[in-house]
């Protein structure tokens, strides 16, 4: 493994120089002169890990930074106003920055993640389970799409930028947050969280930002808000989609300038907090709808975060499961353990509910079984048959085009495909005469089709969740 290093020969170097060597780089330390020759395009081979102390770089070579791939890792580090500098690179999740004073312990990791990638990419195809599960907070994984997901999230920390989580329900969206807050400059203030859509509609600029007393029927005192109460800490706003219009204008105003008010008051508060986003949709879909504003979906989005669902994350539901039983068993002085029968079905199951209905299923059978968990405890049915009826059963259901008979349990998702593809067919394909009847654009109807072409590719053959 090759590693280069563009930092003054100081005590910085060595230090830098002596992490790269203990994980197996080979090290070489660069000049500003040298940095251009490594980094040229002819260049056939680049170095694994690549680390340049910002405040030595030249600006006239901040371009050869902007032009790397996304097989040579970039580390950063400087003082805090070089982090806007490279904004761009940390807004594509490209780079990752560190503050001066270099904390050694979390350069130290960055290093020992990039040394296990590099051997994982280099080895050859193994497909023997690991029993072990890598760990970054609260979150546990080790196949390849939860690597990427950790190798984002320890850039993520280090910096400012708003998050934008999304993914399916039950794949932790939550955890991804609070652990990004963990191993951050913020983990020593406070985490609070709230789901808008839980929230009524008059109510949440109230739970957000505060009011004064008599601002509103029912407000008998003062209250201070979210922003308030988090400080310099970190926020998160789950189901962001769901916020009204007027909330997600004042949510932009305090993003943009800094300051928000108190519902009612008259004086500015200083907002120091840090904000994370999160969602179960696609949020380029809820813009497209018209549920989320644009201009704030950019300003949340500087750094997309989209968790993998459970079944394409290879061995970790097997392991996972694992995991869960040690913790029952430690919790409950029980000797649970899995049968081949039940292990071949978590392998095998389709996992719509993803971690969090792996987690439950798990529980359940630990409290039935008795010891020896089998597959019928865990209450699943067939793996092939995930609760999720396909396009092809639709059809077989539609009764002349008016009416589609649906399975208990069906996924939204699903619920949306079906009733857009045969409301398209009840319209003999008149896309416009469709999308008016679905009540969505002629454009959102286009963006749909095209995933669902996207999904049943030769290469995706399952049904979504």
């Amino acid at each position: 493994m090759r590693a280069s290093f563009l930092v003054p020969a100081t005590e910085e170097s060595e230090l830098v120089n002596s992490q790269l060597e203990r994980h197996r780089f080979t090290a070489h330390q660069l000049t500003p002169d040298s940095l251009p020759t490594l980094l040229d395009a002819s260049n056939s081979r680049l170095p694994e890990l690549l680390i340049v102390d910002a405040d030595a770089l030249p600006n006239e070579l901040e371009h050869y930074l902007h032009a790397l791939d996304d097989d040579c890792e970039l580390i950063l580090f400087g003082e805090s106003a070089q982090q806007q500098r490279f904004s761009e690179l940390f807004a594509r999740g490209n780079a990752i920055f560190l503050r001066r004073p270099i904390d050694s312990d979390f350069l130290e990791q960055l290093i020992i993640d990039r040394a296990k990638e590099v051997a994982c990419s280099a080895a050859a195809l193994d497909h023997t389970p690991d029993p072990r599960l890598d760990q970054f907070g609260l979150l546990y994984g080790s196949s390849p799409a939860m690597k990427r997901l950790f190798r984002l999230l320890r850039k993520a920390s280090s910096s400012d930028a708003t998050l934008f989580v999304f993914g399916e329900s039950g794949t932790g969206k939550e955890l991804v947050a609070r652990s990004v807050h963990a191993y951050s400059a913020r983990s020593e203030h406070n985490f609070d969280g709230v789901n808008c859509g839980a929230l009524p509609a008059e109510l949440v600029e109230s739970e957000l930002f505060g009011h004064e007393k008599g601002s509103f029927s029912g407000a008998h005192k003062a209250h201070a808000g979210l922003f308030e109460r988090v400080g310099a800490g970190t926020l998160l706003l789950d189901e962001v989609t769901e916020m009204p219009e007027s909330a997600q204008v004042a949510l932009l105003r305090v993003l943009e300038t800094g300051y928000f008010r108190r519902v009612g008051g008259e004086q500015d508060l200083r907002c120091d907090a840090r904000v994370i986003t999160a969602c179960n949709r696609d949020p380029q879909r809820a813009v497209e709808e018209g549920v989320l504003r644009e201009d704030l979906f950019y300003r949340l989005n500087q750094i997309p975060v989209e968790v993998p669902p459970l079944r394409d994350r290879e061995d970790d539901a097997l392991n996972l499961a694992r995991f869960f039983i040690g913790q029952f068993n430690e919790d409950r002085s029980m000797a649970c353990e899995l049968t081949p029968e039940a292990e071949s079905l978590i392998g095998e199951y389709y996992w719509p509910g993803n971690v969090r209905q792996l987690r439950n299923a798990v529980y359940s059978a630990c409290r039935v079984s008795g010891g020896a968990l089998d597959a019928q405890h865990l209450g699943l049915g067939n793996a092939s048959e995930p609760g999720v009826p396909s396009e092809e059963k639709a059809s077989i259901n539609a009764d002349n085009g008016q009416y589609v008979s649906l399975r208990v349990g069906t996924s939204l998702r699903d619920v949306e495909k079906i009733m857009v593809l045969e409301t398209l067919r009840d319209s003999d394909d008149d896309k416009k005469r469709a999308a008016d009847r679905l009540g969505i654009s002629v454009r959102t109807l286009y963006n749909r089709l095209k995933e669902y072409r996207t999904a049943s590719s030769p290469k995706e053959q399952q049904p979504l969740a």
